[in-house]
């Protein structure tokens, strides 16, 4: 444990840290006064970041130590040096969806949004993030970091591109803050002079901290009336001593304390209602475009029975010079079957009809493809029902029962009576595959520029554990994917008339829908 008496609210011992060959920390040691304000300078790239995630817990020292006072992640405000901010949101919902995650009442949001925006000069609140200046999203950023009213704050680089006078007004505020509210706050600049406003400066190069003192005494120390000049002596004075310092990495040492809890273990509901919010405020903000494909059908009529009854059933017939030609055109893709007629076929008909035995020639010969099993199935059933047709057509004319002439077989489809054109057969997969698609395209796109920018570690920094991240996630895509297939049902099959080719509407929602969802988990 801490020893009460030295009142460290961060106490970082002996840290090594390496990326390769390119050591990061080399026997860091650091020192955090409660009540203070803690200044972190160094130049850029010498791990000021990666310190404040080892601090977080984010990221892992390869060995040494890091102890905190505070023992909850609701009792730490982190700004990160990127913006991590949805900039399809308002400054309104920001502050509404991370006072929710902070499990803050509707009023003490509201409280801390008029504090915090009116001492940060954010005068509109219902301008998107995006269109707002750099400064001003910084501001924001730093706004959300106070809106919990945390005991250690930890800010890196808060003040970039902010202008002078509202910088000066902010260290004001954090002096405030230490002063009347006993708040511990750490803060990383490139700006050495501000500095001089922490009770301490922590001098880091080198993957140490070369000085840890307050800015006056740095001064004394170094003779100097500017933090530059005596930042710039210290360097020259390591430079000298560089040679003594440890190359290799001791052996790993066990913590003194575990890990920052989290604020809650345990899933919450008002955090993935804030989630699934959030969610749905971006993906209606990002407009995504839509598509469907339709196949253009011309219906061509021929002259005899058969052919018109092909044609009444919105077969597309194509009509070739021969035998050959036809069996050559099943090498289309979009050709599904090919249909000969001998040159005798009516009379051999005929003669079929009046039993003569001296028949060669009234076979209809077909060629289907096997591309398409139920559009193959259907092709053969809808030429048996136009050689009835036919039959009926002829005997009715001649007075003749048709029954006579019909065969002893009664044949009744099941599934797929009303297919007549290959997007028939299709649609069914069309829609499925394109769920599919967009599901899995919509589940990647949001985790990752989640990830990328910085938000779902932000969201989580604020208590959201993974669990609760997918489970709205997977609300807001079952909604979606509910929308988007009713649409694409309406669209396919009672705009365009496509057949419904299913045994029951429930069974086949079903598979849309779970369809959707594996589509949503490939792309997560």
């Amino acid at each position: 444990m801490i020893n009460e008496d030295i009142q460290y609210e961060v106490q970082v011992t002996n840290a090594y840290k390496n990326y390769g060959a390119n050591n990061v920390f080399n026997g860091l040691n650091m020192n955090v006064t409660s009540g203070s304000i803690y200044g972190l300078l160094g130049p850029s790239g010498c791990g000021k970041s990666t310190l404040l995630h080892c601090i977080l817990g984010t990221m892992t020292l390869d060995s040494g130590t890091i102890d905190l006072k505070v023992e909850s992640l609701k009792d730490v405000g982190y700004m990160p040096q990127d913006l991590c901010l949805e900039t399809e949101l308002t400054i309104n919902e920001t502050f509404e969806y991370y006072g929710t995650l902070y499990k803050m009442n509707e009023k003490s949001i509201k409280t801390k949004k008029v504090e915090l925006t009116t001492f940060l000069q954010l005068s509109n609140t219902d301008s998107y993030i995006k269109d707002l200046s750099g400064g001003q999203s910084r501001r924001v950023s730093l706004a959300i970091s106070l809106l919990h009213d945390p005991k250690l704050i930890i800010l890196d680089e808060p003040t970039v591109g902010i202008d002078p006078i509202l910088r000066n007004d902010i260290w004001t505020e954090f002096t405030k803050m230490v002063v009347q509210h006993k708040k511990t706050i750490i803060i990383t600049t490139h700006y050495i002079e501000e500095a001089n406003q922490a009770n301490c400066i922590g001098l880091m190069r080198n993957g140490v901290i070369i000085e840890e003192k307050s800015p006056q005494d740095i001064l004394t120390k170094c003779n100097t009336d500017s933090l530059e000049s005596a930042f710039l002596e210290l360097c020259c004075n390591q430079d000298k001593n560089e040679n003594h310092m440890a190359k290799n990495v001791p052996a790993k040492e066990v913590p003194r304390k575990n890990k920052l809890k989290k604020i809650e273990n345990n899933i919450d509901f008002h955090r993935i209602k804030a989630l699934f919010k959030k969610n749905w405020q971006v993906f209606s903000r990002d407009y995504i475009t839509q598509r469907c494909i339709f196949d253009e059908s011309f219906n061509e009529a021929m002259s005899c029975v058969v052919l018109d009854y092909f044609a009444s059933q919105n077969y597309k017939l194509i009509e070739v010079k021969d035998q050959e030609a036809g069996e050559m055109s099943m090498n289309n893709a979009g050709n599904m079957a090919f249909i000969y007629f001998q040159r005798n076929y009516t009379k051999d008909l005929i003669k079929y009809i009046n039993r003569d035995d001296n028949i060669t020639e009234y076979s209809i010969f077909m060629h289907i493809t096997n591309e398409n099993f139920l559009f193959k199935n259907q092709i053969r059933m809808d030429v048996y029902k136009s050689y009835n047709h036919l039959m009926k057509t002829v005997l009715n004319n001649c007075n003749i029962n048709p029954r006579t002439i019909n065969l002893p077989v009664d044949v009744h489809t099941i599934v797929g009576n009303d297919v007549k054109i290959y997007t028939n057969g299709i649609i069914a997969l069309f829609i499925e595959m394109t769920i599919f698609f967009l599901l899995s395209s919509f589940g990647a796109s949001i985790v990752l520029t989640e990830k990328i920018s910085g938000i779902l570690n932000r969201s989580m920094f604020a208590g959201v554990n993974l669990m609760e991240f997918s489970t709205a996630l997977f609300c807001l895509c079952t909604l979606i994917l509910s929308v988007q297939s009713v649409l694409f049902c309406l669209i396919s099959y009672v705009l365009f008339f496509n057949p419904i080719i299913t045994s029951g509407l429930f069974l086949y929602s079903f598979g849309l829908l779970l369809s959707g969802w594996i589509g949503f988990l490939f792309g997560k």
